[in-house]
């Protein structure tokens, strides 16, 4: 569903029309945000890891798993203090990171 452009004239019912639709899609993006919080394999990039139907079931599992947690009072905890804190270079992987980046191209 699209919202109807140019804005139309206030009070006419396309413009209650755009007002429902900015309603409903504000709703979803915050469930959708919140989902996306709790299950972090959902924020990845845009790239599909896995074939559609397997990354429709992973959604749908999250989705389940989301909703289990809301019935059962279970809260979303952010860990943010723990990635700012962490020191970045005491990753042995990352010294290899360029070599592996370089040899990935060559292939």
């Amino acid at each position: 569903m699209t919202p109807i452009l140019p804005e139309p004239p206030a009070g006419s019912p396309e413009a209650d029309y755009n007002a429902s639709i900015r309603t409903i899609r504000s709703s979803v993006e915050m469930r959708h945000g919140k989902l996306k919080n709790r299950f972090r394999c959902l924020l990845k990039d845009p790239t599909l890891h896995y074939s559609p139907v397997s990354a429709g079931q992973i959604a749908n599992a999250c989705a389940v798993l989301h909703n289990i947690c809301i019935d059962n009072n279970v809260t979303v905890e952010i860990v943010v203090e723990e990635m700012d804190n962490q020191n970045y270079e005491e990753n042995p992987r990352e010294e290899n990171f360029q070599n592996d980046l370089a040899e990935g191209r060559r292939i």
